[in-house]
């Protein structure tokens, strides 16, 4: 029970952040971002108080313990990519990605493959993310 409700808080505070990225977006006018690390299992986000410039990311990242963050496919299906996928949100709404593979979902998985695992997948053309469960 207590890997299944990782995996939810780690999809539930990704999601967050790229909630209020969006809003923020949209209401100041600048673009805002949410990166998220597959490598070390953690994410950010510049209205955290996180920076993202020219590629790359400054300022304190947020650690999902006890999760594995991946790539994933819209049906929920774990990608091979590595590094770091950052969302950029513009104050149209849409979002673009760059880094971590093409696709635009997120998932969060108990590590070594088994157990629960969640996606987020993004919109591009209207910024929401969705929850998708296998």
């Amino acid at each position: 029970m207590q890997k299944s409700n990782r995996v939810q808080g780690a999809i539930e505070e990704i999601r967050s952040a790229m909630s209020a990225a969006r809003i923020k977006a949209q209401t100041s006018g600048q673009e805002q971002a949410v990166g998220v690390d597959f490598d070390g299992e953690r994410f950010i986000s510049t209205v955290w108080g996180g920076s993202y410039a020219g590629g790359a990311w400054t300022g304190s990242w947020r650690n999902q313990d006890g999760v594995d963050l991946l790539a994933g496919t819209s049906t929920c299906q774990a990608s091979t990519a590595t590094g770091i996928k950052t969302f950029i949100f513009s104050s149209r709404g849409t979002v673009s990605v760059t880094g971590g593979g093409a696709s635009k979902t997120v998932m969060a998985r108990t590590p070594g493959n088994a157990g629960s695992r969640m996606c987020l997948v993004v919109n591009t053309v209207t910024g929401r993310a969705r929850v998708v469960t296998p």
